[in-house]
């Protein structure tokens, strides 16, 4: 791998609702195997939920595809797992922001760059916040 280390790929302060949301990615990840990563939402108030897409893409950027999909609602949590890029023997369709809640993708291809999507319901405040933590290797 190009850039192997720790990478922050959100710390997104939530106030008003967002719609597809993309944050600015990390670039340069050409060669990665392994990414472990930490979701951690920690809530203040208001708000209904929150959906948050952590995505990879083999177009530079052109077409997204979901790896991840963490959800939250009305009360902090934190997630971890790890991706593993995988050897698929079939044809896939990948999808953006279609991975059901709390779901990883079943096929693992890792491009050269990471992103996070999301999309909000309702208006949080109380300095509720989205974090997301990785390590490439």
């Amino acid at each position: 791998m190009i850039r192997p280390g720790l990478y922050t790929i959100a710390d997104y302060a939530l106030t008003t609702a967002v719609a597809a949301l993309a944050l600015s990615p990390i670039v340069d990840l050409e060669g990665m195997e392994e990414l472990s990563v930490e979701f951690n939402f920690a809530y203040g108030s208001g708000g209904t939920s929150l959906k948050a897409w952590l995505q990879t893409s083999l177009s530079q950027g052109t077409r997204w595809r979901d790896l991840a999909c963490f959800t939250a609602t009305t009360a902090s949590k934190n997630r971890d797992f790890s991706l593993r890029r995988t050897a698929d023997t079939g044809f896939w369709t990948p999808g953006s922001g279609t991975l059901p809640d709390d779901t990883i993708a079943s096929s693992i291809v890792f491009g050269d760059r990471l992103r996070l999507l999301m999309t909000s319901v309702g208006t949080y405040a109380g300095g509720t916040v989205l974090s997301a933590r990785a390590a490439a290797t």
